[in-house]
């Protein structure tokens, strides 16, 4: 999912939580750094010319000093290729999690992948292979470790402040049962366009327990002797939006029979449907879920000014259903405590639907 938020960090991991043991006095273990995966192929993206150009600092100027000699290597080249025929996206460097054991790298090949629809099955593992050989003639590497000192001083106050925030611990408690994951929030120092979660389940099993959260430098003012400058902001939106993805995941497959029946609902005419590529009710419904917990916790956490702009912020963005949603969890599942965990309540959602809207809302 992107969203253009102004937020942000940098990689985090927290370490699991025990299903027994999920309360606000847990504090998850926060390990901050750059993804040197993700950092790779956004690196190759950029030479080829595929990537939204990174708001100036002096590291984004630092790495187009050091990569420009590489601008036409076969890795460039061959995403050169694929983009003569397909656009190409600004996640697509989350490739970088089929990388593990830097700097000797391996390479986990997923069966499939929704990148292979868009550019082809053998066109992505040849730039994959491509990418690996970048990285050794490029000494990919001897860059990362020299830059390692600077990406611990921006992770030094951001991990302060997503601690002080509490904001995993409050999502743990919502839900309460474990989602068997672990958090990995990353910055994104040359990502100028936006937010997003990462599901690295389909990128290399290795990593199927993480919840990968990428997010990036935002200043469109900064100039090229300017460190790149990550805040909280909204990091809110973004940890209970995106987290409360992968712990409906499962709810929404249980229940999927149960929730086809109420595809009468889908709105898919309207501008947000086509906007976020929303073309099924499984889709919709699972946009409105996370955004409909989202304005539940905002009840439960923030002002009730912030909760008017976040609901006014679903509607504009035709999510019709969120408001009720959110409104709907914090009277009856937040406020009464009547429910062992959100796997509980979940059923009295799809209730609470189908009652407000026995048919299609105008």
């Amino acid at each position: 999912m992107k969203k253009y938020l102004c937020i942000f960090l940098m990689i985090a991991f927290l370490s699991n939580l025990p299903s027994n043991s999920i309360s606000a006095q847990a504090a998850p273990e926060v390990t901050i750094n750059v993804h040197p995966g993700v950092e790779l192929f956004t690196i190759i993206q950029w030479m080829a010319g595929q990537y939204r150009e990174p708001n100036r600092s002096i590291y984004s100027k630092k790495v187009k000093a050091y990569f420009t000699p590489y601008a036409n290597h076969a890795a460039v080249q061959k995403l050169k290729a694929i983009a003569e025929k397909q656009h190409l996206y600004s996640d697509f460097p989350e490739l970088g999690w089929c990388f593990s054991d830097f700097p000797n790298i391996k390479i986990y090949e997923p069966t499939d992948l929704h990148w292979y629809e868009r550019y082809g099955k053998e066109n992505v593992i040849e730039y994959m292979k491509l990418a690996k050989q970048f990285a050794e003639d490029s000494k990919f590497d001897d860059f990362y470790k020299e830059n390692e000192s600077m990406y611990a001083s921006w992770a030094g106050k951001l991990k302060g402040d997503l601690q002080a925030e509490g904001l995993v611990e409050k999502l743990n408690n919502f839900y309460k049962y474990n989602a068997g994951a672990k958090w990995y929030i990353c910055i994104d120092p040359l990502n100028s366009w936006g937010a997003h979660a990462i599901m690295t389940k389909n990128l290399n099993p290795a990593f199927s327990d993480v919840i990968a959260y990428n997010t990036g430098f935002f200043d469109e003012n900064s100039t090229d002797t300017l460190m790149p400058n990550f805040e909280l902001g909204n990091l809110s939106y973004l940890v209970w939006h995106e987290g409360s993805h992968i712990f409906i995941e499962s709810l929404l497959l249980q229940y999927s029979k149960e929730i086809a029946t109420l595809d009468y609902l889908l709105n898919k005419e309207d501008a947000g449907m086509k906007n976020n590529n929303i073309h099924s009710w499984q889709h919709c419904l699972d946009e409105n879920m996370v955004r409909g917990i989202v304005i539940a916790l905002y009840w439960q956490y923030k002002t009730p000014k912030q909760v008017r702009k976040q609901i006014a912020s679903e509607i504009v963005g035709d999510f019709i259903y969120a408001e009720d949603i959110g409104n709907f969890i914090f009277e009856k599942y937040i406020k009464r405590k009547n429910h062992k965990d959100f796997k509980a309540f979940f059923p009295e959602i799809l209730k609470f639907l189908r009652k407000k809207y026995p048919v299609k809302p105008l």
